[in-house]
């Protein structure tokens, strides 16, 4: 909702206006695309979330898992159709788009691919209604990946912040950077078991 309030507020600032499509304006029924889009998220997300990232997490931890997941799903759902500046537009929102995805389910172990999926049917859903990006337009996919990317940066800084904050219990995964680990460390959680 905060990507589109930002999107729908640079759209009115420095655009004459954005697209808002009519249902009347639509090749199908809005309920058509609202199961497509929603059957097309849970999909890919139980492909890349439940299943790729599950893989990559229990080999690196969850920042750099995500990522690692993100930048194949950058090269899978990137749009190269309209151009070079576009594309990059593009890369950009759905790298960022990809890293707030994986951040609704650290430390699930995909299993609340719930959130992820409903997160990625109400973007992909809304873009159809809202933005031209679909029709090649540079500047709706610009403001579309400058919301996304800047949503994402608090996003990911804030799971950083509160995997280094909450306290770890014995048996959890432990997603921390390695960096954090010290000898004094180590030796409270061996003083503790």
């Amino acid at each position: 909702l905060v990507i589109f309030m930002i999107c729908m507020y640079a759209f009115n600032t420095y655009s004459d206006s954005f697209i808002l499509l009519q249902a009347t304006d639509l090749s199908e029924t809005i309920w058509t695309i609202l199961i497509g889009h929603l059957l097309m998220a849970l999909f890919i997300e139980i492909g890349f979330r439940c299943y790729l990232f599950n893989i990559v997490e229990s080999k690196m931890p969850h920042f750099f898992a995500n990522i690692v997941v993100s930048m194949l799903y950058l090269v899978w759902d990137v749009n190269t159709a309209f151009g070079m500046p576009y594309t990059m537009y593009s890369a950009i929102y759905v790298f960022a788009f990809s890293m707030i995805a994986g951040e609704l389910i650290r430390g699930t172990g995909g299993r609340a691919i719930y959130s992820a999926t409903i997160f990625h049917a109400t973007m992909t859903f809304a873009k159809v209604f809202f933005f031209s990006e679909e029709l090649g337009d540079v500047f709706s996919m610009k403001v579309l990946a400058y919301a996304t990317a800047g949503v994402a940066i608090i996003v990911v800084v804030l799971g950083l912040l509160m995997s280094l904050l909450t306290p770890k219990k014995k048996g959890e995964d432990d997603d921390t950077p390695m960096i954090l680990e010290t000898p004094e460390t180590e030796h409270i959680e061996k003083k503790d078991s």
